[in-house]
Parts: structure tokens; C-alpha cells; sequence
């Protein structure tokens, strides 16, 4: 009976053994995993940063060209106010 619970104790002992050294794998499995989120964080942040630049970009160019529109619109309202007048300055 004593050699069983000494069997017992060895495996429970070797157990605990392959325990601690499945969490230390597992320590170190997290840490690297972590800092692969961190890098991951960097880049997706730079990325939308780049985003951010582009849109605003891309915003000025569209105030831009609603400007140029409203000018070429203006302009073919007074010209065809102009045409309107002479044809009925000369009908």
C-alpha cells in the first residue's frame, strides 16, 4: 500500500512538474503574442493616420472643384441672362 501511494506522490510530483513547465511555455507563447498586438496596433495606427492625410486631401480638392463649378455656373447664368436680354432687345 505504501509503494502505491509513493507511485501516487511520483506522478502527481511529475504532473506538477509538466504543469509548470506548460505555463511557463505559456508565459512566454503570451508575451511574444503581445508584442506582435502591439506592433500590429503601430501599424494599423500609421495606416490610418496616412488615411486621415489623404481624406483631408482629397477634401480640399473637392472644395476646390465645387468652387470652379460654381464659377463656370454663374458664368453660364449671366451669359444666358445676356442672350435672354438681346433677344428681347431685338424681338
Amino acid at each position: 500500500m505504501d509503494a502505491g501511494f509513493d507511485r501516487t506522490d511520483a506522478d502527481i510530483r511529475g504532473l506538477r512538474s509538466d504543469i509548470a513547465g506548460l505555463r511557463t511555455e505559456l508565459h512566454g507563447e503570451l508575451s511574444g503574442l503581445r508584442g506582435e498586438i502591439g506592433g500590429l496596433r503601430g501599424e494599423v495606427g500609421g495606416e490610418i493616420g496616412g488615411l486621415r492625410g489623404e481624406i483631408g486631401g482629397l477634401r480640399g480638392e473637392i472644395d476646390m472643384l465645387r468652387t470652379t463649378l460654381l464659377r463656370i455656373g454663374g458664368g453660364v447664368i449671366v451669359g444666358l441672362v445676356g442672350v435672354i436680354a438681346a433677344v428681347f432687345a431685338n424681338g
